[in-house]
C-alpha cells in the first residue's frame, strides 16, 4: 500500500456551537494526538520497507526477464521477496486502520463537549460572572434609575423571563449572548408606554457592547472551526471508503481467515527446488496480490494541516480573552479569565 500522494485531510468533528469542552477532554485530544503522531511514524518507517521490497521485486522480474534459463536462488529469492511484501501490506492495512480508529477516538472526546463554548454560554460562571448575572445588574443600575417601585419590578421580571428564554434555544441559536440582548433590548424599547427614555436605553446598550463584542468574537471562531471540520470530515468519510474498498478487496484475495501465507509460500518445506519456487511465484493468489498492491492508491492521514487549524482556532480564543482582560470595561473576573488563557495554552497540538 502505497502512500497517498495527494495527501488526504482528516481530523476530529467538533461540534462547537453546541456542547461544553472540560479540562480532561482536551487533555484526552492532545493525548489521542500524540499517539496518532507515534502511530504514523511506525506506520511511514513500515511504508518505506515494503516500497524497499517492491523495488527488489522489480529488480528480480526484470532479471527473470531478461534469462532464458531462469536459476533456482532467482526463483528462491522472488518467493522469499514476494512473502515479505505480503506480509509487511497485511502489518500495513493494521496500522493504518489503528490511525483510523485513533482520529476516531478523537472525535468521540470532541463530541462530549468543549470548554470554550461554555465561554459563550449567558449562564455560565467560568468567568467568575455570568453574562445573565451582568445584564442583571446593568438593568437595575441604569434602566430602572428613573422609575418608581412598581414599574421597575414590573421591568425586572420581564428582563429575567427573557434571560431564561435562549437557556431552552441555545442548542438551535449559534450566538445566545446576541439572541438574549437582542429579546432584552425589544422588551425595554417602548416598555410602559415609553417609560425608559432613548438615552437610558442607549446607556445600557452601551454598557453591554464590549461584552457583545468578546461573545461574538468566540461565535466567529466556533462557527469558522466547525466549519472547517465538516470539510476534514468529508474527506475522512471518502478516505474511509477508498481504504475499505481496497482492504476488503486484499482480503477477498488472501482470504487470512482460511488462506496462511506460510501455506501458500511453503514456509515448512524444506529442500524446495525450481519448479516448487516458480509454482508459488504463479499461484494466482500472490500474483493477483501483487498485482493489486502495485496499483493500490497511496493512503495517508495528514494531521498537519488539522494541527494548524486547531492551533489557530485556540490562538483566536486566547487572544480574544486578552483583549477582555484588558479591558476595563468586561467586569468579568480578570483572574478567571487567565485561568482560562493558561488552560487554553496547554492544549494546543504540536
Amino acid at each position: 500500500m502505497k502512500l497517498f500522494r495527494k495527501s488526504i485531510l482528516f481530523i476530529i468533528v467538533l461540534l462547537i456551537t453546541n456542547l461544553s469542552y472540560s479540562q480532561d477532554n482536551l487533555d484526552s485530544i492532545q493525548n489521542a494526538s500524540n499517539g496518532i503522531k507515534l502511530l504514523q511514524e511506525r506506520f511511514l518507517d513500515l511504508n518505506k520497507e515494503t516500497n524497499k521490497l517492491k523495488k527488489t521485486n522489480d529488480s528480480i522480474l526484470n532479471i527473470i526477464k531478461t534469462q532464458t534459463n531462469q536459476s533456482l536462488s532467482i526463483q528462491k529469492k522472488l518467493s522469499e521477496n514476494n512473502y515479505k511484501l505480503i506480509e509487511s501490506e497485511l502489518n500495513e492495512i493494521i496500522k493504518f486502520e489503528e490511525q483510523i480508529k485513533n482520529y476516531e477516538d478523537i472525535i468521540k472526546v470532541a463530541y462530549s463537549g468543549a470548554l470554550i463554548n461554555k465561554l459563550n454560554s449567558p449562564t455560565s460562571t467560568e468567568l467568575g460572572i455570568s453574562f445573565s448575572e451582568i445584564i442583571k445588574n446593568n438593568c437595575e443600575s441604569i434602566l430602572t434609575k428613573d422609575l418608581g417601585r412598581n414599574k421597575k419590578n414590573r421591568l425586572l421580571e420581564t428582563i429575567n423571563r427573557v434571560i431564561n428564554i435562549p437557556i431552552v434555544n441555545s442548542l438551535v441559536v449559534s450566538n445566545p449572548i446576541s439572541s438574549m440582548v437582542s429579546g432584552i433590548f425589544n422588551q425595554v424599547v417602548g416598555f410602559n408606554n415609553n417609560s425608559i427614555d432613548t438615552k437610558t436605553i442607549k446607556e445600557f446598550m452601551s454598557s453591554l457592547e464590549p461584552y457583545i463584542k468578546f461573545h461574538t468574537s468566540i461565535d466567529k471562531a466556533n462557527l469558522n472551526f466547525e466549519n472547517q471540520l465538516i470539510s476534514f470530515q468529508y474527506d475522512l468519510s471518502k478516505l474511509k471508503t477508498e481504504f475499505s474498498k481496497y482492504k476488503n478487496n486484499f482480503y477477498l484475495i488472501l482470504n487470512p481467515q482460511t488462506m496462511d501465507i506460510d501455506v501458500i509460500f511453503r514456509k515448512n518445506s524444506s529442500n524446495l527446488n525450481f519448479s516448487d519456487y516458480k509454482g508459488i511465484n504463479e499461484n494466482p493468489t500472490v500474483t493477483k496480490i501483487i498485482e493489486l498492491v502495485d496499483s493500490s492508491p497511496n493512503f495517508s492521514i495528514d494531521r498537519s494541516v488539522f494541527v494548524n487549524s486547531y492551533s489557530k482556532f485556540i490562538e483566536k480564543i486566547i487572544q480574544t480573552l486578552k483583549l477582555a482582560e484588558s479591558d476595563q470595561k468586561v467586569k468579568y473576573d480578570k483572574g478567571k479569565i487567565r485561568e482560562n488563557i493558561l488552560k487554553l495554552e496547554t492544549v494546543k497540538l504540536k
